[in-house]
């Protein structure tokens, strides 16, 4: 709600006299005081939030991943990164996020901040980040902290030249190929023949 520039104060002052204080009656005086106020801006809000994404994906970020209030109803202008993941990748229409970079909020509509972590890595929570929303006035004087909770797939097998460390054997009747993957999972592929 906003204030008016200002308030009149109307204001009366009477000295009681009943007639025990000297003769004339009660002394009364009025008046008027202008009070001229100057509004102020009220910092907006954020709230901290997790952000759920598979492994081996990236998520863009939207206006309402930041949780956004203001008591005057301003829209969300701006973020301000305070503190970056440690693991993944923050991005800016593909250009690296800097620890206090300020994104517009259109930027952040179009779609343009998006979160990246390691290919075939997970976690609970998987990386984190805080961030400031401003107003166009103010930021946030508390920032906020983003989550991001990392999902795992289970991957499909691959087996490729130079995939792994790559083991030959066999016995009569039998040969073997195995590849040991860098992720720890083992492929065998074999043939029985007379």
């Amino acid at each position: 709600e906003t204030a008016p520039a200002s308030v009149d104060i109307l204001w009366s002052f009477n000295d009681g006299n009943t007639g025990g204080q000297g003769t004339g009656g009660a002394l009364e005086t009025t008046g008027t005081v202008t009070v001229n106020i100057t509004t102020v801006n009220d910092v907006p809000a954020g709230t901290d939030a997790t952000i759920t994404l598979d492994e081996d994906s990236s998520r863009a970020l939207t206006l309402a991943d930041f949780g956004y209030s203001d008591a005057e109803n301003d829209p969300i202008a701006a973020v301000r990164i305070d503190t970056l993941p440690v693991i993944g990748s923050l991005l800016l229409e593909g250009a690296k996020v800097t620890a206090g970079q300020v994104i517009s909020a259109a930027d952040i509509a179009a779609g343009k901040l998006t979160f990246t972590p390691i290919d075939n890595s997970n976690g609970a929570p998987y990386a984190t980040l805080t961030f400031s929303v401003s107003d166009g006035t103010d930021f946030d004087a508390s920032p906020n902290t983003l989550n991001f909770d990392v999902t795992a797939n289970n991957d499909a097998p691959t087996f490729g030249a130079n995939d792994g460390i790559a083991l030959t054997g066999g016995r009569l009747g039998s040969a073997y190929d195995a590849v040991l993957q860098p992720d720890g999972k083992l492929i065998v592929v074999g043939m029985i023949f007379d």
